[in-house]
């Protein structure tokens, strides 16, 4: 591979993307982020796909440990630190990862070099903030074994049920199934295994932060079925929550579990999972060998929790950033900051079932205050709003993706205006965000008239009140 062809690969490996496998109707265009002028740019980044790691501060010869957790939660994890701190990570803009055959290549081979992790470990930046934990057996952690038994088979149990008896709906217009997908799809079937991918969350539309939160996707079916699911794998939510509250130092436990709480049963519905629960979102995968991919609608502090199922040989999880494989066996437990890693699943065998807790971004920005533009579309006959200038960009361009660009044509529900004219598209976002700050400065003029007028009847009352009280003193004494 030529120097220029290395860097472009290097460039593309920087991506942001997430591989899904579903479309749902109710959430109107994707999210580009938080609608800076930066996020739009299209100049080359570092590079900075593959961090160097090491091991910690050795004593005796001997890599050092940690011990994270209290009581039975108590865990001795091996250290390793990457060569980069925490704000080069989280506080990066990154691109999309584009879901080709030829960057999952890639990455797949460079993986055959990584060391395979089987042991606890954590995964520190340079200046000592965790990136990822690997909880050897954290799923059974503070239970006996019959207990621990018990309840592994349970969620099997519930798992499997599931998948009998509940059918999610599938768009079929969905222009992210790969012809690689369907081939592994088929392969699957042929051994009598499924292949499949269900979400069960509560959130919000994507590019609408302060619209009212609902039960998404596939949890709006079934709701029987998807309440029994839920009930019978709680315990397992119970387990992710007490660890990440035990390793979480930046205050996302605390708020995300507040704001589960504070929906409630209530408001969740048939999704609620109890008192300890925190995440409000959860995809059951059957056999997803995902590409490589961020998860961007992810919140950027939050951990992302996996744990499997079944039986299954590989299926490691790769975090290609770290160097490593993690070699995940049913019981196990990975909690990573998903939307800064790179993550994928390599090549499996068997039947392997894997649960994936996460909280949408949008359910935290509406505590952040309003949405930093609002603007309207100037296009006549539209009454769409946008939150951000990048999705008022999409909103006149259409999607990125080629094949979902077409099938938004097709279906001509109006959510995108298909415009190619670049001075065209900044010429209605500059009319946008006129119309924007003319009604900020209205409101604004309009909030202080209204305070002026309030202030000034207060003054009026006051002396009419003393004029009254005047009066009525007089009038008192000359009666």
């Amino acid at each position: 591979m030529s120097s220029s062809a290395a860097a472009a690969t290097r460039d593309i490996l920087m991506g942001d993307s997430h591989i899904d496998l579903t479309m749902h109707d109710d959430e109107p265009m994707d999210d580009q982020g938080a609608g800076t002028d930066a996020e739009m740019e299209e100049e080359e980044e570092p590079d900075r796909a593959f961090w160097m790691t090491s091991p910690g501060a050795v004593t005796n010869g001997n890599p050092l440990t940690e011990e994270v957790g209290a009581g039975p939660y108590k865990t001795a994890f091996a250290v390793r630190v990457v060569d980069k701190p925490s704000t080069d990570i989280f506080q990066a803009h990154y691109k999309r990862l584009p879901q080709t055959k030829e960057v999952k290549d890639y990455h797949l081979k460079q993986a055959q070099a990584f060391d395979v992790v089987r042991t606890s470990t954590v995964w520190k930046t340079s200046d000592g903030v965790a990136l990822a934990y690997f909880i050897k057996g954290g799923m059974s952690t503070g239970l006996s074994p019959d207990e621990s038994a018990a309840l592994l088979a349970q969620s099997e149990e519930a798992t499997s049920a599931l998948q009998r008896d509940y059918r999610p709906k599938h768009n079929p217009k969905d222009s992210r199934v790969a012809e690689d997908v369907k081939v592994m799809k088929e392969e699957l079937e042929r051994k009598g295994f499924k292949y499949a991918r269900i979400h069960y969350s509560y959130g919000k539309a994507e590019g609408r932060p302060h619209g009212p939160g609902y039960v998404r996707g596939e949890a709006k079916h079934r709701a029987p079925v998807v309440a029994e699911f839920m009930q019978q794998t709680a315990w397992e939510h119970q387990q992710v929550s007490r660890w990440i509250s035990m390793i979480d130092d930046g205050g996302f436990w605390q708020e995300a579990h507040q704001r589960y709480q504070s929906f409630g049963q209530q408001t969740l519905q048939h999704l609620y999972q109890g008192a300890e629960a925190c995440h409000l979102g959860l995809d059951v995968l059957w056999n997803v060998a995902s590409g490589p991919h961020r998860d961007k609608d992810d919140v950027p502090e939050a951990w992302t929790s996996t744990n499997t199922w079944s039986n299954y040989t590989g299926g490691h999880l790769v975090l290609p950033q770290l160097g490593v494989q993690i070699a995940q066996r049913p019981g196990d437990l990975i909690l990573m900051h998903a939307r800064a890693l790179i993550h994928f699943v390599g090549p499996m065998d068997g039947n392997r079932i894997c649960h994936v807790r996460y909280t949408n971004k949008w359910i935290f920005r509406d505590s952040q205050g309003p949405p930093a533009v609002d603007l309207p579309c100037p296009v006549e006959g539209c009454a769409r709003r946008c939150a951000s200038k990048s999705i008022f960009r999409q909103h006149m361009k259409g999607p990125a993706d080629k094949k979902r660009y077409a099938a938004a044509i097709k279906s001509g529900k109006g959510k995108y205006h298909f415009m190619d004219d670049k001075a065209e598209i900044n010429r209605l976002l500059d009319e946008a965000m006129a119309a924007y700050e003319a009604g900020v400065a209205g409101a604004a003029s309009a909030d202080a008239a209204a305070a002026a007028t309030k202030d000034q009847g207060g003054k009026a009352g006051k002396e009419m009140d003393e004029e009254c009280r005047r009066k009525m003193s007089v009038d008192f004494l000359l009666g």
